[in-house]
């Protein structure tokens, strides 16, 4: 899935005070950059030297250095946009529940490839190597050849709130639900413990062994999983 934040190399991608996109370092979250983007992101996602995010308002999709913040290029997505995927070549933008159509820009550049028309309801794009699994099917962003995409199993929340993340763990799995209910499961399927971490949550990532951060509504937090 994708979300408002990012965790790559230890350290923590967030959005901060409204407008700001922040590094933070993982180990005591120190700001290592700060840019400017724009309001709440629907995706943000780091892949290799790149950072590419996607603010609620204005409808753009930003390219930024990994490392320093810096601005490479942005493009016009239209609105509403909520969903992107890297590829080797191309970042890969949808639209929201089939609302725009699905964009392939130039990694590089940010100019516009191709757009198709079709609906990207379900679930949120993944990578599956160079292509991308779109409502359940994979894309291949070059020749358009699609097949079916595995479903991972994944213990659904017993709140039976909206799941936002799923981590493995060396025994089993970590789940969070949007109404910040942190459960670990055994890889049986058992439920070990259940937490709330947060009001309302928006992510978990893995941040290093044992270690992850879950992301809510302004808050970002690191845990220890064993």
């Amino acid at each position: 899935m994708t979300e408002g934040f990012a965790v790559a190399d230890g350290d923590v991608l967030a959005h901060e005070r409204s407008t700001r996109l922040v590094r933070l370092a993982g180990s005591d979250g120190t700001v290592r950059w700060d840019a400017p983007l724009g309001t709440w992101p629907h995706a943000v996602v780091v892949d290799g030297p790149d950072v590419f995010a996607l603010p609620q308002l204005p409808g753009r999709l930003f390219c930024l250095s990994w490392a320093n913040g810096e601005p490479r290029w942005t493009r016009d997505v239209g609105w509403p946009a909520g969903q992107v995927v890297a590829s080797p070549n191309l970042v890969l933008v949808g639209g929201r529940r089939g609302d725009t159509p699905l964009r392939a820009l130039d990694r590089a550049t940010g100019e516009l490839r191709w757009t198709r028309s079709g609906s990207t309801a379900g679930p949120a794009f993944e990578v599956s190597g160079s292509g991308a699994v779109v409502g359940g099917r994979t894309l291949d962003p070059t020749s358009w050849r699609t097949h079916p995409a595995p479903a991972a199993a994944v213990p659904r929340p017993t709140s039976g709130e909206r799941l936002v993340g799923s981590v493995a763990v060396a025994d089993g799995l970590v789940t969070l639900d949007n109404a910040g209910h942190l459960e670990r499961w055994a890889s049986d399927g058992t439920r070990l413990t259940r937490t709330r971490v947060a009001g309302r949550a928006v992510g978990l990532h893995m941040l290093g062994p044992g270690r992850i951060v879950v992301a809510g509504k302004g808050t970002v937090a690191v845990y220890d999983v064993g």
